[in-house]
């Protein structure tokens, strides 16, 4: 009887339900999120509004937020997430006249003769001009001693087949021989001895030093650059995990639960902050890089110049 009443037991099926009680406001709530989420997926697909009527201001002010948002960030993957054509067509409208705006300010400013230029970039063009003058005036000197120098010793002209004068040799310059012959220990010895009472030596080194500074800055910044992308690329990966976990409830009470999750929005200031240094990092080291590139070209005219201004030494005979 026992074996019976065992295999009875066996062929009993359980059915579990649970009992639970859904609050009204809840279900009301979520229904009417799934009848406007129909209604923008509807107005997608027919290109038509369901609802014909406008947008008020505080839907136009949500829109020009977004696309500011969208404008100032250096995010190359931000979107926007619209789904509403009144919404996307406001959107388009108010991008447009952003840029209108940019473009008359950008033909104001080119028709005025007005450029945009900080107090960085004033300084770095002056002192750029400042070099072009020196150059200049450098090169001008040299023509001018020049024509002197064939001024006083004039080219002699070819005798005629008529008459046979004595050609006289030109004259040279022993302290002009004098520098040509010179070995290249000699001339070794005399260029450092022309730097070491140059003026304008100590400028060169202060640049040099500052060249070498701003490259280590640049690729200290570029390596902090480089590790603050990648940890921003493993937060939105933390954050698209977090949020898998939360479709479930998402489903059930809806978008909302995202604004007040602690985890997600921890994500979210932490990649914010991220993203912010990273900008201002890209932004230095853009800086970084026209300092450079001028203090290299000053350095170029500096050597082009102290080369010149040894020759003209060397020329003039002072003794080595």
């Amino acid at each position: 009887s026992t074996c019976r009443f065992s295999q009875r037991v066996a062929l009993v099926k359980n059915d579990a339900r649970l009992n639970e009680e859904t609050d009204p406001k809840l279900v009301i709530a979520k229904l009417k999120r799934e009848v406007a989420r129909l209604k923008d997926e509807l107005s997608l697909a027919t290109g038509q509004d369901v609802e014909a009527g406008p947008l008020n201001e505080a839907e136009l002010q949500e829109c020009g937020t977004m696309v500011d948002e969208y404008l100032a960030s250096a995010d190359p993957e931000q979107e926007l997430s619209i789904a509403d054509p009144r919404k996307i067509r406001a959107c388009f409208s108010i991008l447009k006249e952003r840029l209108s705006a940019a473009d008359t300010m950008t033909d104001h400013n080119e028709s005025s003769g007005t450029l945009s230029v900080n107090a960085e970039q004033l300084q770095q063009l002056q002192a750029l001009l400042k070099q072009r003058d020196h150059e200049i005036a450098i090169l001008v000197a040299k023509l001018k001693r020049e024509r002197a120098s064939n001024t006083s010793h004039p080219p002699t002209r070819r005798a005629s087949s008529r008459t046979t004068a004595p050609s006289t040799p030109i004259e040279q310059d022993p302290k002009a021989s004098r520098a040509q012959s010179m070995t290249e220990e000699e001339r070794q010895q005399a260029y450092d001895q022309f730097k070491a009472q140059y003026p304008e030596m100590k400028t060169i080194s202060q640049q040099k030093a500052q060249l070498q500074d701003l490259v280590v800055e640049a690729k200290a910044v570029g390596t902090r650059v480089a590790g603050e992308k990648k940890a921003m690329e493993g937060v939105k990966a933390k954050l698209e995990q977090h949020r898998l976990k939360l479709v479930p409830d998402m489903l059930e009470l809806g978008e909302q639960i995202l604004e007040a999750d602690p985890i997600e929005l921890g994500l979210r200031e932490e990649l914010d902050s991220l993203r912010q240094r990273y900008q201002q990092g890209v932004g230095r080291l853009k800086s970084l890089k026209r300092e450079v590139d001028h203090l290299k070209h000053l350095l170029q005219a500096a050597k082009v110049k102290l080369h010149q201004d040894f020759e003209t030494w060397l020329q003039t005979g002072h003794e080595v």
